[in-house]
């Protein structure tokens, strides 16, 4: 099954065609102002600062930049439903990061993962077992940092 947000990848396709488009067009002044910057236009693509506005030259790299943070937390969280990636670290020092809605926000967690079983991970911390539900996971990490067992 095929989970893909299609509407993150036509952005990030669509931008970067834009940013193609826009470094291949060459600077002539018999094409129309709107194909380049609003502060360097034709004919004599001087920059003055005294212009206001945007072009979609201009837009385009944010586009691509919101699409690829908006890919992230969608390919990352889908990581986490994998059970073989749990199998792989389980008996290893791992930081589970935690999102709350409440006034303590996010709280970091580190021990040995011990196991998981369904939507509940089980990490052996220096107080004892701890279990998390899968859906207020964000992120799960190795460990390298000894510190973050004190």
């Amino acid at each position: 099954m095929n989970n893909r947000a299609y509407a993150v990848d036509i952005l990030r396709g669509l931008a970067i065609v834009g940013m193609v488009l826009s470094g291949y067009i060459a600077w002539n002044p018999d094409l129309p102002a709107w194909l380049f910057h609003a502060q360097l236009p034709p004919p004599s693509f001087v920059f003055d600062a005294s212009v206001a506005g945007i072009t979609w030259v201009d837009l385009v790299f944010p586009f691509f930049l919101f699409s690829m943070g908006a890919a992230f937390p969608l390919s990352l969280g889908r990581r986490l439903n994998r059970p073989e990636h749990y199998e792989a670290v389980r008996g290893q020092k791992v930081s589970v990061k935690l999102y709350r809605a409440n006034e303590n926000g996010v709280k970091e967690f580190s021990g040995i993962l011990t196991s998981r079983e369904g939507n509940t991970i089980t990490l052996e911390g220096p107080a004892g077992p701890m279990q998390f539900e899968l859906s207020a996971v964000s992120t799960v990490r190795l460990c390298d940092d000894e510190d973050l067992f004190d």
